[in-house]
């Protein structure tokens, strides 16, 4: 059997969050069922200074994968402005 590295997602504490000083870029898929897109939008940009949210439609928690032209563009143009 081969060891494998898992690494299981987990909720930032707001201090955390606080502690981001680096623009960020925050993708959300309107239709993830794991966590509110609504409400983790409105946290992230309550808390992080300097983040921008997107939140792509028809896309659930895979957003590469249900969005891949759009998240990509996004990236770009999020790197392109900073």
């Amino acid at each position: 059997a081969t060891n494998q590295l898992r690494v299981y997602p987990r909720e930032f504490s707001d201090d955390e969050l606080r502690a981001i000083k680096v623009p960020t870029l925050l993708i959300l898929g309107n239709e993830e069922m794991i966590y509110s897109p609504a409400e983790s939008a409105g946290r992230a940009s309550g808390i992080l200074p300097d983040c921008k949210v997107i939140i792509l439609p028809d896309c659930g928690h895979a957003i590469p994968f249900d969005a891949p032209k759009e998240a990509s563009d996004a990236i770009d143009s999020f790197l392109k402005a900073e």
